[in-house]
């Protein structure tokens, strides 16, 4: 796929450079004001399926029982993408990332992307960290009955079945979208996982808002609303 799109590209006289293609991102706290927005009637977390008002998370609703740390009980933005796989693939992050906001147009736009903004449990977030997406082999819910599971050993973090294929989605739109490479086992998974969940009408309906607000939509959502729009004619 994306071997297809460089041919093409190179194949054209005047090929912009990736920062001359860059969506029109915000700073990083306005970014994350926005996710509010964007999911704002559609308040549930994206790994444990909680229900969440004013960055404040309905514990119960999602079976997490009850905590009394304050990152169990907010929302925060999550990554899907993680920074760290955007900033290997950037030379600023040897600085951290800090510099590379400041420093790198490339790894900011990334880094703010609404497309790869989520809200997530606080604590959740926090333990998956920086933990590839992929499969746990033990089934063993660590929390309640929220359906997310992580394996240290492997360093491995396997999402819910209900939002694994917009998982692979913003994966690939990531890779796509700003180079940040995706292992062959994994592209392998994101495709089974693309088909075997497909786009729904919440994440239509996201790509669409993101593409108003950011003026660019996410190309794997959008070509499967191009194929459902064919299959209805």
């Amino acid at each position: 796929m994306w071997t297809l799109l460089l041919s093409l590209a190179l194949a054209q006289d005047d090929v912009p450079s990736l920062v001359e293609l860059l969506p029109d991102v915000p700073s990083f706290t306005t970014a994350r004001k926005r996710m509010y927005e964007i999911h704002a009637d559609n308040g549930v977390t994206l790994y444990c399926g909680c229900t969440w008002t004013d960055k404040v998370v309905d514990l119960k609703s999602c079976g997490l029982g009850e905590y009394d740390s304050m990152r169990w009980n907010r929302t925060e933005a999550e990554h899907v993408v993680p920074a760290s796989a955007i900033g290997s693939t950037r030379d600023c992050w040897a600085e951290g990332r800090d510099y590379c906001l400041k420093h790198d147009a490339v790894f900011r736009a990334a880094h703010n992307d609404l497309h790869n903004l989520y809200p997530a449990v606080g604590q959740i977030n926090n333990y998956r960290s920086n933990n590839l997406i992929g499969i746990v082999l033990d089934d063993t819910l660590e929390w309640g009955t929220c359906d997310f599971e992580i394996d240290l050993e492997t360093d491995r973090a396997e999402p819910r079945p209900q939002v694994r294929g917009d998982i692979a989605r913003i994966h690939f739109y990531v890779a796509w979208m700003y180079g940040v490479p995706i292992p062959e086992w994994q592209t392998r998974l994101f495709l089974w996982w693309h088909q075997s969940d497909p786009v729904d009408a919440w994440e239509l309906e996201r790509n669409a808002r993101i593409r108003k607000i950011q003026g660019n939509g996410n190309p794997f959502v959008e070509a499967s609303l191009a194929a459902m729009s064919k299959s209805d004619e």
